[in-house]
């Protein structure tokens, strides 16, 4: 396997899958980086943006510029934290209920495009994938 093909069969890979997420997410008014915010929102329930910031490696300003976005969607909201200052996103009933539709839809997908391979082979495939996110992280 040449290593110099990796990044180039990596975005063949992307770009379609990314165009192909924001037109499923286009009737809920979302792109894929913020259904990436209320993925990681839903699972850890309530979080600040900072959280969001650091688990998605994206800078403080986009992830408040999205949040935004979220909270005139009525898909988020902001709760007080252990302190006044502290402000935690949690979703709304809204919110929920539009994850768990999408959540359904991409979980169809996702089974429709990895048909084929085991889950020994996707869980490899995810192990491999955390190696290389966290070696990219590290630099």
């Amino acid at each position: 396997m040449e290593e110099t093909n990796f990044f180039h069969n990596f975005l063949l890979l992307y770009r379609p899958l990314n165009n192909v997420l924001n037109k499923k997410l286009e009737e809920y008014n979302l792109f894929t980086s913020q259904w990436s915010i209320l993925f990681y929102i839903n699972k850890y329930e309530n979080i600040t943006l900072v959280e969001i910031a650091k688990h998605l490696y994206v800078e403080r300003p986009t992830i408040t510029r999205a949040v935004l976005k979220l909270e005139e969607l009525d898909y988020i909201e902001q709760i007080h934290g252990n302190n006044r200052r502290e402000k935690r996103i949690q979703l709304t009933p809204l919110g929920q209920n539009v994850f768990n539709d999408i959540r359904n839809s991409l979980d169809s997908y996702q089974r429709h495009v990895l048909s084929g391979i085991s889950d020994e082979e996707m869980k490899k495939m995810i192990q491999l994938m955390e190696t290389i996110r966290n070696n990219i992280v590290e630099e």
